[in-house]
């Protein structure tokens, strides 16, 4: 517990490092469909709601891409907490080919921690990895892959279809 929530604040740090140097010039939320893939989270649900809020930086911590922080919500319904998983990332999206602003193909990975509430709330290394479409300038598609470490007996991990729109 004590090495996620570390894990957690260091995140928090690094992104309280550059806030003098960036400003927020991009939202997005996201919605979709989150599928288990172990079974102690399967056991739970065969699917979840996920949704997304993502903050884009203005400059990039990497070069050659895009920097930005997500954390989602991904539960059965969101008038109950018992089985919800809530992932913090600092995240790195890279854009695949030449193609135009609104057209565009990415691929994306993030490290960060899930908090997952299960019979208690306990914090985990997670890590996210995925491709996404641009439809148009605002409307994108996401498939994710998130893995973390095992909290509250269950190990969170999941692929997620998500459809967005970006501010």
């Amino acid at each position: 517990m004590k090495k996620s929530i570390l894990v957690a604040l260091a995140v928090v740090g690094a992104v309280s490092a550059h806030a003098e140097n960036t400003y927020p010039y991009n939202f997005s939320v996201r919605v979709g469909v989150v599928f288990p893939i172990e079974s102690s989270y399967s056991n739970i649900s065969d699917s979840f709601a996920g949704v997304g809020l993502e903050y884009a930086f203005e400059k990039s911590f990497v070069a050659g891409g895009e920097s930005y922080l997500s954390l989602d919500y991904q539960g059965k319904d969101f008038g109950r907490s018992n089985g919800t998983v809530m992932p913090l990332c600092l995240n790195q999206k890279w854009y695949m080919g030449t193609q135009e602003y609104g057209t565009r193909t990415y691929y994306f990975v993030g490290v960060g921690a899930a908090f997952v509430d299960y019979n208690g709330t306990e914090a985990a290394v997670a890590a996210r990895l995925g491709v996404g479409k641009e439809f148009n300038q605002n409307f994108f598609g996401e498939v994710t892959l998130m893995l973390a470490d095992k909290a509250s007996n269950i190990q969170p991990n999941s692929v997620s279809a998500y459809v967005g729109w970006r501010f």
